[in-house]
């Protein structure tokens, strides 16, 4: 599949999940299942990686909706205080799986398609403005220098093990801040040096009619999802 057209399924995907109902969030779920099956092991390992990173963002959202939500609690045996409440779970419930399954969609395009590949779709989708006196290859190079900058400074924010004497919350607390502090002198540092780095623009050529077949396969599969009574 082109690249332009990649980005541009995912960026219609993630507008017709903008206010999902459960029919459309079974649809994405299938299409981001069928997917996942094309990739090999390893790129659906890298893939998960980026819901696992963001877990404690998910189950936060989870939270604050089904533990602060006015309304009914469910019927559990368990105190009314420490049991979510129906209208809590039916509002967070599907923001968490839209964000899950965008998350997923993201990290299929970013393991689908190089980062090459990435900025000249970017760059092609974004071309029209020059129309407008604006020039999108201004915006494709910081794009590059900005993911090559975070590719090479990853291993830094990688925290180190902690000792046995840092065991506890309060030691990996103390651990993290300690960390975090020798990290900013060197962050500040290399930020205030000029970038030398010659980036390359790859023009890539428009895709086929035929291609174009895949948004609108996506976007009326989406939308048959709405029609689903549940």
């Amino acid at each position: 599949m082109h690249p332009v057209i990649r980005v541009v399924c995912f960026l219609l995907f993630c507008v017709a999940l903008a206010r999902p109902d459960a029919g459309q969030l079974i649809v994405a779920a299938l299409l981001i299942a069928g997917l996942l099956f094309t990739l090999s092991l390893p790129q659906v390992r890298q893939t998960l990686v980026m819901v696992r990173r963001l877990r404690w963002l998910l189950l936060s959202i989870l939270v604050i909706y089904g533990w602060f939500t006015p309304g009914v609690p469910l019927d559990l045996p368990l105190p009314d205080y420490l049991l979510p409440t129906r209208d809590g779970l039916e509002d967070g419930l599907p923001r968490v799986l839209t964000l899950i399954l965008i998350l997923l969609a993201a990290g299929i395009l970013l393991v689908s398609t190089s980062r090459q590949q990435f900025i000249a779709a970017l760059y092609w989708l974004l071309s029209p403005l020059r129309y407008l006196h604006w020039r999108p290859e201004r915006l494709a190079v910081r794009l590059a220098l900005t993911l090559d900058y975070v590719t090479q400074q990853e291993s830094l924010w990688r925290i180190p093990p902690a000792s046995a004497a840092r065991r506890g919350i309060k030691g990996r607390i103390t651990h993290i801040t300690e960390h975090l502090a020798r990290l900013l002198p060197q962050l500040l540092e290399q930020a205030e040096q000029p970038s030398t780095r010659e980036v390359t623009l790859d023009i890539l050529p428009p895709p086929s009619v035929l291609q174009w077949g895949w948004p609108v396969l996506l976007v009326g599969g989406l939308l048959a999802g709405a029609l689903i009574e549940l």
